[in-house]
């Protein structure tokens, strides 16, 4: 057997406790989503340049805008799968640039929730009037849409089950 051959047979090879899933087919698959997701993360940050916003930032504002009480720094770092420390980071600038505001208590926790501001606000309207990504979308029909969220929400959550702690989704 040439080096070749024992190259594709070790990747077309079912492994042993991973289901029917091959190891071409998991390269196959996780290099299509990989290409699909930073494809879609530099189309955003192409849209949101002139803004002033980048993605992470516009997850934090999606994040607080969607919650159902105001978040607390922590909650976003799950939400995001990002570090507590990062996002701690990311919401002092965001603080700085005016899009964000920490609701104090007289009690003076050391996580308080935050908020959108006026600017915060509008700048995430905004950023909603894009279209590139929409379109990308639109590629797909409402059902096919609709089955590649179920897909990717158990993909997930077949993740998520191997990290710890678990992230927090609505």
């Amino acid at each position: 057997m040439t080096e070749a051959s024992k190259k594709m047979t070790f990747i077309s090879s079912k492994r042993k406790g991973q289901g029917s899933v091959t190891l071409s087919e998991e390269y196959e698959i996780l290099l299509l989503m990989t290409q699909v997701v930073e494809g879609l993360i530099k189309v955003n940050e192409n849209e949101l340049r002139p803004l002033g916003l980048s993605p992470i930032q516009l997850g934090v504002m999606y994040v607080v805008k969607t919650a159902k009480e105001a978040p607390i720094g922590s909650v976003i770092a799950r939400r995001l799968l990002r570090r507590p420390q990062s996002v701690h980071q990311l919401l002092n600038r965001m603080e700085n640039q005016g899009l964000v505001r920490r609701i104090r208590s007289a009690e003076g926790k050391r996580e308080v929730p935050i908020e959108l501001t006026k600017k915060g606000e509008e700048l995430f309207i905004e950023a909603g009037k894009k279209h590139i990504i929409p379109e990308v979308l639109g590629r797909l029909s409402s059902k096919e849409r609709k089955l590649a969220r179920e897909i990717l929400e158990k993909l997930r959550k077949a993740t998520y089950e191997k990290l710890a702690p678990q992230p927090l989704f609505p």
